[in-house]
């Protein structure tokens, strides 16, 4: 995701991060447009009065060091205005701030550029800690001395307003313990560790969903719904004793529940002991046993049940409307045969779209 921050305009109409109401989140979350569908319930939390009061606070001081760059410049092309200026602050400031004399035309013979420039000046001159990236990156070589000071200026304004909404707003982010994150239309907002991951992973989700669509359209495949699909190409009449025109092959996607196996215990068998004994004279006797047909007790466990999400080969009765999918688990190693296209999205949709005009279709050799 290209990671960019909120739109200056934004800063005018809503805060520049803004936070999301827990319960709007959880509404939205699976929305395609999360950031609209929030602004939609009304769920981002502005600032609040004491945040606007530090806010009018940097605003002033930003906006007086910039005036007092101003007021330098404007001394230097008009010196001798520098008593009146002293003796008359607003009146003056008045005067001053009409234009604002930021570029020399000396400046356009910069090697490194206008933007260069700005940044350099600004930094020295007016705030070290500014940020003139934003605002230096929209004057231009080809543009009038007059036009940059004044387009400067401007963007200048804006970027104010963005830096300190973006300064409040981490700060009260930080303090509910959350922090700034980044969704959809590069809008920032203030979540917990929590709801970004959700967000993220619808994100992800959409995403994958997209693809896979995308996957079907350019592989020649027609989606019936979700997870059941069939690729039109491979749809061909099957011969079934010796003849065509009753039955279709195909290769479909489709789901297949199937059923688990219970465990069976086996007691097995004592057998039986067969004994012979042997005189050798003088009251001597030697017998010797042997057991035979024991079996071991043992115990056989059962298998789990679960859903066969893939691709099958199919064989299609286009009288009986019954399909056979080859491979789908009915329970342990029995698979379910033939049955009625009641039961498979993906098969039903074959039958209704091409069993009427089976006998146009190619047969399958």
């Amino acid at each position: 995701m290209k990671i960019l921050l909120a739109p200056l305009l934004l800063a005018v109409s809503l805060p520049a991060f803004a936070e999301v109401d827990p319960k709007i989140h959880k509404l939205c979350i699976e929305a395609k447009d999360y950031a609209g569908c929030v602004k939609a319930q009304g769920g981002i939390r502005g600032s609040n009065s004491a945040s606007s009061g530090v806010a009018e606070a940097k605003t002033k001081e930003i906006s007086d060091k910039i005036y007092d760059f101003n007021r330098r410049q404007f001394i230097a092309q008009n010196p001798s205005l520098s008593g009146w200026i002293k003796s008359n602050p607003k009146a003056a400031r008045q005067k001053i701030e009409k234009e604002f004399l930021f570029f020399k035309k000396k400046d356009y013979q910069d090697m490194e550029g206008l933007y260069s420039v700005c940044r350099r000046r600004g930094a020295m001159s007016i705030d070290y800690n500014f940020n003139w990236s934003r605002p230096c990156s929209e004057v231009s070589n080809k543009q009038s001395v007059k036009y940059n000071n004044q387009l400067l200026y401007n963007s200048i304004k804006k970027e104010q307003k963005r830096q300190v909404a973006v300064s409040i707003a981490k700060a009260k982010c930080t303090s509910q313990g959350k922090q700034i994150r980044y969704s959809l239309n590069d809008e920032s907002m203030c979540m917990s560790d929590f709801e970004y991951a959700s967000y993220r992973e619808q994100r992800r989700a959409r995403r994958a969903d997209e693809a896979y669509r995308a996957r079907i359209i350019r592989q020649g495949e027609t989606e019936v719904q979700n997870g059941f699909t069939y690729r039109n190409s491979s749809v061909s009449q099957l011969k079934i004793r010796g003849s065509y025109g009753r039955y279709l092959s195909f290769w479909g996607r489709s789901k297949n529940e199937y059923q688990g196996t219970t465990g069976s215990y086996n007691p097995g068998s004592a057998g039986s002991v067969n004994c012979t004994s042997t005189s050798y004279g003088y009251g001597s006797t030697s017998t010797n046993c042997s057991r035979s047909g024991y079996v071991a007790p043992s115990y056989t466990p059962g298998t789990s049940g679960g859903i066969q999400a893939r691709w099958f080969e199919y064989e299609l009765d286009c009288r009986d409307r019954t399909y056979n999918r080859k491979g789908d688990k009915a329970k342990g190693l029995i698979n379910k045969g033939w049955m009625d296209v009641y039961y498979d999205p993906t098969a039903r949709a074959v039958a209704d779209k091409y069993c009427p005009i089976i006998n146009s279709l190619r047969k399958k050799v």
